[in-house]
């Protein structure tokens, strides 16, 4: 990957691998949305870390990662609750800021890989519920910390498993259906958004039951200031009674 210069030229970072207090506020950068699985994952630790700045073995990293290139759980050391702390106090920021989010969102495991074969007329064009089938309830997006990340992400490539879906903030679209859904109000009701939001999230799947405040976290606050409403335990105080109520399927 590169970096702009101040006379718009690129250029390509050292070979040593940066951390991120050596990568320079301008770059700009990519983003990997997808599921570890149950296997095995590379991944950094404290003990490999001075390793992986000088090199990280390609042939060791599941399918997915090598397909995609960006690689977080070689991001955040996973045997460090303290860092991990920090740093997932910071993960809608890494999302929000990227140029663009890569979604493995058809497949469950991460060495899976993004690319696929497909029959040649897969691409006719189909009067379907194509995107509630292929996104909304594909593998990745049934991921708890996935809903803040699809939510800050500005724009979002998804791999899905006949083909190609794009999302931003203006339109959501197909290989098949490229001007299929435009997004009017995305953000516009708020609230309802925010209920929305809610309902994705509690459906979702967390690997660790102790991540659940935190991976919705930044959305709260985002909402509290966007709305000027105080949240009491995910619950706003302007529309108390109302978000209450619930019910399970």
């Amino acid at each position: 990957m590169s970096t702009p210069s101040a006379d718009g030229r690129t250029t390509a970072l050292p070979y040593l691998t940066p951390e991120r207090k050596d990568v320079p506020i301008n770059y700009r950068y990519l983003t990997l949305s997808h599921c570890w699985g149950s296997g095995p994952v590379y991944t950094l630790r404290s003990d490999n870390l001075d390793s992986l700045k000088l090199d990280i073995p390609f042939s060791e990293l599941p399918q997915t990662f090598q397909d995609a290139l960006e690689i977080d759980s070689l991001c955040i050391p996973q045997d460090n609750i303290h860092e991990w702390a920090r740093e997932a106090e910071r993960m809608a920021d890494y999302y929000k800021n990227a140029v663009l989010k890569i979604a493995a969102t058809a497949f469950a495991p991460s060495d899976t890989g993004l690319f696929i074969s497909r029959a040649p007329d897969v691409l006719k064009p189909l009067k379907d519920i194509f995107w509630f089938a292929r996104v909304e309830k594909a593998p990745l997006n049934k991921r708890a910390w996935v809903v803040q990340e699809r939510y800050f992400s500005p724009r979002i490539l998804h791999f899905g498993k006949d083909q190609l879906l794009w999302e931003c903030q203006k339109r959501q679209a197909s290989e098949i259906s490229p001007n299929a859904l435009h997004r009017t109000g995305h953000r516009g009701e708020v609230r309802l958004s925010w209920h929305r939001i809610v309902e994705e999230y509690t459906q979702a799947s967390l690997t660790y039951q102790s991540d659940k405040l935190i991976s919705i976290a930044r959305m709260t606050t985002r909402f509290q200031w966007i709305l000027g409403d105080r949240c009491i335990f995910r619950l706003w105080e302007g529309t108390f009674l109302m978000d209450l109520l619930w019910y399970r399927e």
